[in-house]
């Protein structure tokens, strides 16, 4: 299990919130982290998730350069059934980038981790490509 531990004081509650909410939508899958639970104190916030034992795609990225073909293609076709699944459950990503995929060290499986950005819908009209401030989310090179 992995514990995010968090000052209350330093948290937006909203953001908190809606990143919860994700967490705890998310379905079962192989290439998505499991939620556990949430507990606040007045001071802090521990969330509990599962450990995902291996590096990021930028990790791997940087210490071996480019990955072959067939690799990436593996890589890439675990990482679109898992937003095909996310997308079903009705939750958007909106933050992926090498930093947020994870690598299984025991099977080399990617797991798409930090749904801080995600937002579940119910419908492509509810979707908010914008935050409030009309300002992109998430990194604009990915």
């Amino acid at each position: 299990m992995a514990l995010k531990i968090l000052r209350a004081k330093h948290v937006r509650r909203r953001h908190l919130r809606a990143e919860l909410h994700v967490l705890s939508q998310l379905p079962i899958h192989p290439c998505l982290p499991r939620f556990f639970c949430c507990i606040s104190s007045q001071k802090r916030i521990f969330i509990a998730t599962e450990f995902i034992d291996g590096p990021t795609l930028a990790d791997v990225l940087h210490g071996r350069g480019r990955m072959s073909e067939d690799a990436l293609r593996v890589l890439v076709a675990q990482l679109v059934c898992s937003l095909e699944v996310l997308h079903d459950s009705g939750i958007v990503h909106r933050d992926i980038k090498p930093g947020n995929v994870m690598i299984r060290a025991a099977n080399g499986q990617p797991v798409l981790i930090d749904f801080g950005l995600s937002q579940v819908v119910s419908g492509q009209a509810e979707y908010r490509p914008l935050s409030e401030s009309q300002q992109v989310d998430g990194r604009a090179a990915y």
